[in-house]
């Protein structure tokens, strides 16, 4: 097998996995065991984030310093499918990219966290900012996904190691997030400070103060969004503030060196958020929002902090404009939004069912699914809600759609 780090077990659709075992595990209880190669193979797309993955890039970990045939990958990719029960013309989970490669079309999800209690909705907004704020440091995107032309300040440090940086820390573990922290201070001990690496490692020591204080001393639970730590005094420890005054030179001087790196500024905003500077935050976000009006994760940043401050009617503006945003993207920073979009749609959702508006939540619901058919949680909360309006036959037919087009058993509320 090839040296790939070892994850919990999680869900990906209505399975199961477990990739210390290469077990999958279906809805009805039944198993079955990956090959080594096939559960390397779905490790390795579960890393690149729903990035396209390159056939040479396959071969090179998959079978490294060993000759095969293109056929042998081939095979390997359709053993996978078939364990998935997923099908290449119509694909649910492994995407054939002709000419480039292979990616993975769902994210994996905890297994504690199928469907979150409509109560903690309104938290997971200002946890996206926080998660959205960490891998602000991991790609360099400009105007709605054109990636910067490079720089001697942006191409000092090997790729190579940003990326694994990035694929453990979106694994968001306190295990992977210290993995990626050492990561960075690899690439930083290196001749020439890389601005990616700074701001990538300003927003995972945010995440190591918010999510696991226990890692820097504080005996406290860590907390879901930068909001909540903000509620809870996390932050103002003393351990607390000393983390993130380190965090704050290294975004600084990630937006010193590249003045134009729009993912710097936004780690910038994410850090002063966290030291209860919201007009500081703002400021760095209208600096990144200068160099790319449209980008998506910005304004969702922006968005929580307008939340933080009580306005909850231009929060709901900004986070709707973040969603137009996502679907309008292409190419690498699609890929980069598709995770985040439904979430996204959701979040807006559920504030429409808290301010009564019903029928707005409702079209919400309805044009994620237009956007990403059969998304497991849209339909579980459409159903709620038709159930809720008196709709009961029709949220019954579209949970039995569901299931017939997917397999997947849904806990709907129409049941």
């Amino acid at each position: 097998m090839t040296n790939l780090p070892v994850t919990a077990p999680f869900r990906l659709g209505s399975w199961t996995v477990d990739l210390a075992s290469g077990t999958l595990t279906n809805p009805e209880g039944g198993s079955e065991r990956m090959e080594p190669k096939v559960s390397d193979l779905l490790r390795i797309l579960i890393e690149a984030e729903g990035h396209v993955v390159s056939r040479d890039a396959l071969f090179e970990r998959l079978w490294p310093g060993t000759i095969v045939g293109e056929d042998t990958l081939s095979r390997t990719v359709f053993k996978l499918r078939k364990a998935l029960g997923d099908a290449p013309k119509s694909p649910t989970f492994v995407e054939t990219v002709p000419k480039r490669g292979y990616r993975l079309l769902q994210a994996p999800q905890p297994l504690q966290q199928s469907v979150p209690p409509r109560r903690m909705r309104l938290a997971a907004i200002a946890a996206s900012a926080v998660l959205i704020g960490g891998v602000a440091g991991m790609l360099i995107v400009t105007n709605r996904g054109n990636v910067a032309a490079p720089s001697a300040a942006i191409t000092a440090a090997p790729i190579t190691d940003i990326e694994r940086a990035t694929a453990r820390y979106m694994h968001f573990t306190r295990a992977d997030n210290e993995a990626a922290i050492e990561l960075y201070q690899r690439v930083l001990s290196g001749p020439a400070p890389d601005p990616r690496a700074q701001a990538g490692l300003a927003g995972a020591l945010v995440q190591r103060v918010v999510r696991w204080p226990r890692a820097i001393g504080i005996d406290a639970d860590g907390a879901t969004s930068i909001e909540e730590a903000l509620r809870r005094g996390l932050v103002d420890r003393a351990a607390a503030k000393d983390v993130l005054a380190q965090a704050s030179q290294l975004a600084e001087a990630a937006t010193r060196r590249a003045p134009d790196y729009v993912d710097g500024w936004r780690i910038v905003g994410l850090v002063r958020s966290a030291q209860r500077d919201i007009d500081g935050a703002m400021a760095a976000y209208r600096e990144a929002l200068k160099r790319d009006p449209d980008n998506w994760a910005v304004q969702i940043n922006v968005s929580e902090l307008q939340h933080i401050e009580g306005n909850t009617e231009q929060s709901y503006a900004t986070l709707s404009s973040a969603y137009d945003a996502m679907r309008s993207v292409s190419g690498a920073e699609r890929d980069r939004a598709l995770p985040w979009r439904a979430g996204i749609g959701l979040i807006i959702a559920e504030k429409d069912l808290d301010a009564g508006r019903l029928d707005a939540a409702e079209r919400w619901y309805r044009r994620i699914l237009r956007d990403e058919p059969f998304h497991e949680e849209t339909t579980q909360k459409l159903a709620a809600l038709l159930e809720q309006t008196g709709r009961e036959e029709e949220g019954r037919t579209l949970c039995a759609t569901h299931e017939e087009r997917t397999g997947a058993l849904l806990a709907c509320a129409t049941d």
